[in-house]
């Protein structure tokens, strides 16, 4: 999209947004939602350059600083480039989750989030017992999604994924790419209607299991950090279990508030 349309959708969107949100909002958060907005539904695509930062700051009518910070904290979030001396472009995404569950990996100084890239390990059906099957309910088989989580191309993780067959077992015929750079539980929302509105989350420090291991080339019985993420969906029902295996030694982890709306987290 040429960067004149781009700007004029965002003082358009922008506008909009003014009327339909409190004004105690921060007008960078305004600004980052519009351009999320934009690129959720792909009016900016992987490559399109945004207008200048003094032209948004004129036209939306706010400070070059408050510009600067939208798009400061969209590139922290792996939304967008900002090239020197060329100008912001919106990222190539591939496979790269800017927001990973309701959790972050940080530098270790904790001024960064780490980008989070995944790739599908496995599609399957599951009909062993376990924490799955305790918080979902008994169930003839399970939906189980493993992938691995690419922590800035410096580590890695696991995450599994479980439904309940009985209501998801159409997943397992899908292409495992298509579960790649995507958050699950959109998937779920957006398909069947099951948004999550709630998330619990229980961690521990505790043996990693040897497929986890094998997948993360450590030695059997290595420890790690074990998180357990139970989503709930409306009357708050069981909808979604994970597992998130991280081997010791890995980037820290932030946690976020346990909301998870956001264009999320698997």
């Amino acid at each position: 999209m040429a960067t004149d349309r781009v700007l004029h959708r965002i003082s358009d969107l922008f506008d909009q947004l003014g009327r339909g949100k409190p004004d105690a909002m921060p007008k960078y958060q305004k600004v980052c939602e519009v351009i999320r907005s934009l690129i959720d539904h792909q009016e900016l695509k992987a490559g399109d350059r945004l207008p200048r930062e003094l032209d948004m700051a004129a036209t939306l009518s706010v400070s070059l600083g408050t510009v600067r910070n939208a798009l400061s904290t969209l590139s922290s979030e792996g939304h967008l480039s900002r090239v020197q001396g060329r100008g912001t472009f919106v990222t190539e995404r591939g496979s790269e989750l800017a927001d990973l569950w309701h959790f972050r990996f940080v530098e270790t100084n904790g001024d960064k989030i780490m980008p989070v890239y995944t790739k599908v390990l496995a599609t399957d059906k599951v009909r062993d017992e376990g924490p799955w099957s305790v918080f979902l309910g008994k169930d003839k088989f399970y939906v189980r999604i493993s992938r691995m989580v690419d922590i800035g191309h410096e580590c890695n993780a696991i995450g599994q994924f479980y439904l309940r067959g009985d209501q998801y077992a159409e997943l397992l015929s899908e292409p495992p790419e298509s579960f790649e750079g995507v958050h699950l539980r959109d998937i779920v929302r957006d398909r069947y209607g099951k948004p999550t509105i709630r998330v619990e989350e229980r961690v521990s420090a505790e043996r990693l299991p040897d497929a986890v291991c094998h997948w993360l080339g450590l030695p059997f019985f290595s420890i790690g950090l074990v998180a357990q993420i139970l989503g709930h969906t409306y009357r708050n029902a069981a909808l979604s279990f994970q597992h998130v295996f991280v081997p010791a030694n890995a980037r820290p982890l932030q946690i976020r508030e346990t909301n998870p709306h956001s264009s999320s987290p698997t």
